[in-house]
C-alpha cells in the first residue's frame, strides 16, 4: 500500500503493475466531492499519466463488456472508475514472461465507494453490469485504433463472473467472436531499452533478454560498428540510432520500454587533456538526457552501470581516475531525478568481467594473446590483486536487477557491487593460466612501473544484490576463456 499526500491510497493487487486507487473524498451538506487524477500525485505513485482520451459507458443491468485491449504500438494503461450504479471489474494479465502471465484480478467498483482500478499497458479489461444503470469512465494513454482495437473471451479465462446461475450476460456481438484466451498469441512483451548494446556485456545482456522472452531495443550512434550485433542477433533486436540531443525522445517514444539498461560509457585508464569533453559528454550529459527523456516518456526504471573505481582505497567515495569521477557525477545528477522525478534506480558497480568470446584489448585478452603468439608482454610487478567476474554472473545480476524493478520491488533499489568475492594477485593469475594452457607466458613483470593510483586491492565495501550470488568459479571461468579459440 502507498499514499500520495493524502490524495490516493494506492492498493497492490496480485498483477504486478495494476493497482486499485482509493481517492479521498470530501463531502457537506450539498454533497461530495472527489479528485480522479492528479499528474504529480500519479507519478508518486509511479503511474502513466499522459492520458490522451476520456470517455464513459452507460450499461444496464446484466450487461458484461469484455475483455478488451490494443494491440502495440496502441496498447495503453487505462483508469476506470464508476460514477454511478455498481459494476463487477476485471483485468488480466496477457504480458508474456510475466509472473501472473494468465491471471486476474477483480472487484466492486461504484459511484458509492470511489474506488478505481489502475491497469498497465498489455491486460485486458472488461466489467459486469450489477446495478440496475452503471456509468463507467475510462481515460486511457493512447488513441482509439480500430485496427488495433481487439480482445479475448470473456468466459476463458476462469473469471467468477456474478452472472445469475441459468442466465447469460448482455453481450456485443463483437464480444461474442473474440477468440478464446487458450487460442491468443499475446503481442505484448516485456521491452528493454540497451545503451551499450554493441560492447561486450550489452550484447550478452541483449542475449539473455532474448532468450527469456524480452523484446530487446538498442541505442546506437551513427558510428556504432554495428556489423558484430547484426551478424550475431540477426534482425531479432531493434535499433535506434541516437543522432542528437534531441533524438533520445523520440528514441524512448518509440520503444516504449519497459526498463531501461545504462551500460554505455566511454572507458579511459588515463586521460588526456583532449579526452575530457568526450568523458563528460558521454559519461555525464548522455546519461542526464536519457534520465530526462525517461522521465517525459513515463518509463520510470533504470538499472544503471557503476564502477568499483569510484571506491579507491575502499572510500565511500574517491575515484581511482577520470573515468570513475565522471560515474560518479551522473550518480549525482542521477539522485535528482530519483528523489524529485520518481526514476526508480538500482546501480551495479563493476569489477573486471571477462568471458569467452570477449574482444575487448583487456588484460585477459592480452594475456591470451601473448599466450597464443609467445611474443614479450612488459607488465607492472604485478602485486596488486584482481577481482574477475564472469560474463554469465554479471548478466545475471542485471537480469535480476531489471526483474525487481520489472515486478515493482523498488525496495531493492539502491547501489550494489557484483563482485566474485575473489581475489588473485596478477602474478597468480599468470600462473594459474600457464598450469590451464599448460604452455608458458612470455611476460616481464616489472617491466613498466605501476599506472598512477594504481588499485592494489578491490574496493571490499559493497553490498551483493539480494538474490544474486557469483556462480562461476575463477577456475571454470578461466579455463573456459583460454579453450576458447586456442591457436
Amino acid at each position: 500500500m502507498k499514499d500520495s499526500g493524502g490524495l490516493f491510497e494506492r492498493v497492490d493487487t496480485e498483477l504486478a503493475g495494476c493497482y486499485e486507487l482509493i481517492p479521498r473524498r470530501r463531502g457537506d451538506n450539498r454533497g461530495s466531492f472527489i479528485k480522479t487524477v492528479h499528474k504529480d500525485a500519479f507519478k508518486e505513485l509511479e503511474l502513466e499519466t499522459d492520458f490522451r482520451e476520456q470517455y464513459y459507458s452507460v450499461s444496464r443491468k446484466n450487461v458484461l463488456r469484455g475483455l478488451h485491449f490494443q494491440l502495440p504500438p496502441s496498447d495503453h494503461a487505462k483508469l476506470v472508475y464508476c460514477t454511478e450504479g455498481r459494476i463487477f471489474d476485471a483485468a488480466v494479465d496477457l504480458r508474456q514472461g510475466s509472473a501472473s502471465y494468465g491471471r486476474f484480478h477483480t472487484c466492486e467498483l461504484s459511484g458509492e465507494n470511489g474506488k478505481m482500478l489502475y491497469i498497465p499497458r498489455g491486460m485486458a479489461h472488461g466489467f459486469y453490469t450489477l446495478s440496475e444503470q452503471a456509468v463507467v469512465m475510462y481515460n486511457v494513454t493512447s488513441l482509439y485504433d480500430a485496427e488495433r482495437d481487439s480482445g479475448i473471451l470473456w468466459h476463458s479465462v476462469g473469471i467468477p463472473w456474478p452472472v445469475p446461475a441459468n442466465e447469460q450476460p448482455i453481450l456485443s456481438r463483437r464480444d461474442k467472436g473474440f477468440c478464446s484466451f487458450a487460442e491468443f498469441s499475446s503481442p505484448f512483451t516485456k521491452r528493454a531499452l540497451l545503451t551499450g548494446i554493441t560492447g561486450f556485456v550489452g550484447s550478452h545482456l541483449a542475449e539473455k533478454l532474448l532468450a527469456e522472452d524480452w523484446e530487446v531495443h538498442g541505442i546506437v550512434r551513427e558510428n556504432s560498428d554495428t556489423a558484430r550485433l547484426k551478424e550475431k542477433f540477426a534482425g531479432r533486436i531493434t535499433l535506434h540510432v541516437h543522432s542528437g540531443r534531441n533524438s533520445l525522445n523520440s528514441i524512448l517514444a518509440e520503444a516504449k520500454p519497459d526498463v531501461v539498461f545504462h551500460l554505455a560509457s566511454l572507458y579511459l585508464p588515463s586521460h588526456a587533456y583532449e579526452d575530457i569533453a568526450s568523458l563528460v559528454e558521454s559519461n555525464v550529459t548522455f546519461g542526464t538526457l536519457l534520465a530526462e527523456a525517461m522521465v517525459k516518456n513515463g518509463c520510470c526504471r533504470l538499472v544503471n552501470t557503476g564502477t568499483s573505481w569510484q571506491h579507491y582505497h575502499d572510500k565511500q567515495y574517491s575515484p581511482v581516475n577520470l573515468y570513475a569521477a565522471s560515474k560518479q557525477a551522473f550518480d549525482d545528477m542521477l539522485q535528482y531525478y530519483r528523489e524529485a522525478r520518481g526514476l526508480k534506480v538500482i546501480e551495479l558497480q563493476l569489477f573486471d568481467t571477462y568471458g569467452n568470446d570477449d574482444f575487448r584489448k583487456k588484460l585477459l585478452k592480452l594475456l591470451k594473446d601473448c599466450l597464443n603468439s609467445g611474443s614479450g608482454l612488459a607488465m607492472s610487478p604485478g602485486e596488486q590483486l584482481l577481482n574477475l567476474v564472469h560474463i554469465d554472473d554479471v548478466v545475471a545480476a542485471f537480469y535480476l536487477a531489471g526483474g525487481y524493478l520489472l515486478a515493482g520491488e523498488y525496495d531493492k533499489c539502491g547501489t550494489y557491487a557484483v563482485s566474485s568475492q575473489e581475489e588473485i594477485s596478477l602474478r597468480e593469475l599468470a600462473g594459474k593460466i600457464e598450469k590451464i594452457a599448460g604452455s608458458r607466458l612470455n611476460i616481464e613483470f616489472g617491466g613498466r612501473p605501476y599506472r598512477e593510483r594504481e588499485v592494489m586491492r578491490p574496493w571490499a565495501g559493497g553490498h551483493p544484490l539480494p538474490g544474486w550470488e557469483c556462480r562461476v568459479s575463477l577456475d571454470e571461468g578461466l579455463a573456459g576463456f583460454f579453450d576458447a579459440g586456442r591457436q
